[in-house]
């Protein structure tokens, strides 16, 4: 995890509050990073007659999920079987200690399975999920000067 840029110091975030579940029963173990983001701009601009322009919200609701953990996790076992069956699935992400924050994705498929790489130290390797209805909302969370 990447440390905190400022003229102070801060420890890392803590992210052992966020937990994911896939399909809602599998826990994913050894997860170390997630990101969510959508496909679609939620305003698009029409033009109108006179040259100027309209705002129109259509949020789009698919977009992608990549999640990073442990290559030796059981996860990857799991998420190898649902890319090998062209499976869909779910995931559910949450942070105990950001109440307002919320993550989830209905109908997934893998897009992009991780590079293998097998080396001494332990990898951290990076899933690719498109998802057909992403639900997502950021929350603050508190950091600590070290």
């Amino acid at each position: 995890m990447a440390k905190y840029k400022d003229s102070l110091n801060f420890v890392d975030h803590d992210f052992t509050s966020i937990t994911a579940t896939i399909s809602g029963t599998d826990k994913v173990e050894g997860l170390d990073s997630i990101e969510v983001e959508f496909d679609d701009d939620e305003n698009t601009i029409t033009d109108v007659s006179d040259g100027t322009g309209n705002f129109n919200f259509n949020p789009g609701r698919k977009g992608t999920i990549r999640i990073g953990l442990l290559e030796a996790s059981a996860t990857s076992d799991v998420l190898w079987d649902l890319r090998d069956a062209n499976t869909q699935f779910s995931i559910t992400i949450n942070d105990a200690n950001v109440e307002k924050f919320k993550a989830s994705g209905q109908k997934c498929k893998v897009m992009k399975p991780p590079v293998i790489v097998r080396r001494k130290e332990q990898e951290v390797v990076v899933w690719e999920f498109k998802c057909i209805y992403l639900e997502a909302r950021g929350g603050s969370y508190k950091i600590a000067a070290a």
